[in-house]
């Protein structure tokens, strides 16, 4: 079942932002928002994410020589580069 969301105080420069974006790729706002929530739901969080990323390097750590990284050193390398 579909729900609706509203978002209150959105400044206008993002949302002329947003509606050049969707523009740009010849949807409404609507159609355009809907997608861009589609794929952030698709995404799953970043801890799992960081997760999927520390798994696949331990495992190639495994048989190569490179150092142990952690989830949190991701998570930080991200937020830094905000």
């Amino acid at each position: 079942m579909a729900s609706t969301i509203t978002i209150r105080e959105v400044p206008q420069e993002v949302l002329d932002s947003l509606k050049a974006r969707a523009a740009a790729v010849g949807q409404s706002l609507r159609a355009y928002m809907l997608e861009a929530a589609k794929r952030t739901a698709a995404l799953g969080s970043s801890q799992e994410w960081g997760n999927g990323v520390c798994s696949r390097q331990q495992r190639w750590a495994a048989t190569n020589s490179t150092p142990k990284i952690e989830v949190d050193d991701i998570l930080k390398a991200i937020a830094d580069r905000t």
